[in-house]
């Protein structure tokens, strides 16, 4: 594996790699070959892709743009949130993602909820991404969702 991932255009050509592979290879074999389940192997191929195209995003340098307070006094932030459940009622979780009005990521943070409804998961969510603007000092919040 090349040793400068740092590199976009490295990240990117890896990326195509994998992208060739999952479309043209026969993963199956691959898969076997290593002992793996074929689902596991696309699993893997797959994280490997997003740690790759986030090393290739984040190697390119961005303007820093200077945090504005809103007119309230707090940060404006835009929160993005989601919820889900395995089954209806089933195990769930919920993620919140923050980002500045410059789009920089502030904070990240998934929470387990155990047994609940998929509505349930999707209201947990907002509630979290509320409870992180809360302790970032917001004042002005935008929450993107998609239900």
């Amino acid at each position: 594996m090349p040793r400068n991932l740092d590199d976009p255009a490295v990240a990117a050509k890896l990326i195509e790699l994998i992208d060739h592979l999952i479309r043209d290879g026969d993963i199956g074999r691959a898969a076997k070959a290593a002992g793996l389940p074929r689902a596991t192997a696309m699993r893997f191929l797959d994280s490997i892709k997003r740690d790759l195209a986030s090393a290739a995003k984040a190697a390119v340098p961005r303007a820093k743009a200077k945090k504005r307070r809103s007119k309230s006094g707090g940060l404006s932030i835009t929160a993005v949130s989601d919820g889900a459940s395995r089954g209806n009622p089933g195990q769930a979780s919920c993620a919140a993602i923050l980002y500045d009005e410059s789009g920089e990521e502030l904070l990240r943070r998934s929470k387990r909820l155990g047994v609940a409804t998929n509505n349930v998961a999707e209201y947990a969510g907002v509630i979290l991404a509320l409870d992180l603007a809360a302790q970032l000092g917001a004042g002005d919040l935008m929450l993107k969702l998609d239900s």
